[in-house]
């Protein structure tokens, strides 16, 4: 006979292994693309001079994030930056050495949002397109460049 603490231990781990919708276990281990996209989520400090932004998603789910800034009062000085993320999670932590300021993304198939670090979308003064405003939501569009 089955001893019932084992029989309740192996009917357990086949409900949380073996009786999953497989469409929500792929949804949910998916990345949003493959390859590089552009951003930018701080609409109200784009100017002459506004850093690049770029996240690259890779077919092993590495996420690097870049940044590029052309200063043009500087002789046209190029400053980057680059950072590893590490795997792709939903929510996703970045710090460029630029600006030592700390960022949390949540990536979409067409969006990127700044999150705090308890995932909740940020709305700042600094993301507002036209300076009128106190706070807009932080975030913008992922998109390719043509080649």
């Amino acid at each position: 006979m089955i001893d019932k603490k084992i029989l309740k231990m192996l009917l357990l781990s086949f409900a949380t292994t073996g009786c999953h919708n497989s469409s929500m276990q792929s949804k949910s281990t998916n990345v949003p693309f493959i390859g590089i996209r552009h951003f930018e989520t701080r609409a109200g400090v784009s100017g002459t001079g506004t850093p690049h932004y770029t996240v690259e998603i890779k077919e092993n789910k590495d996420v690097i994030f870049r940044f590029e800034q052309i200063n043009q009062g500087d002789k046209n000085l190029v400053a980057t930056d680059s950072f590893y993320a590490g795997k792709f999670s939903k929510y996703i932590y970045c710090k460029l050495d630029w600006d030592n300021f700390p960022r949390y993304y949540e990536i979409t198939p067409k969006y990127i949002y700044e999150v705090d670090s308890n995932h909740r979308r940020l709305s700042l003064p600094e993301c507002c397109i036209d300076g009128r405003n106190n706070s807009c939501p932080c975030y913008g569009e992922l998109y390719e460049l043509s080649r």
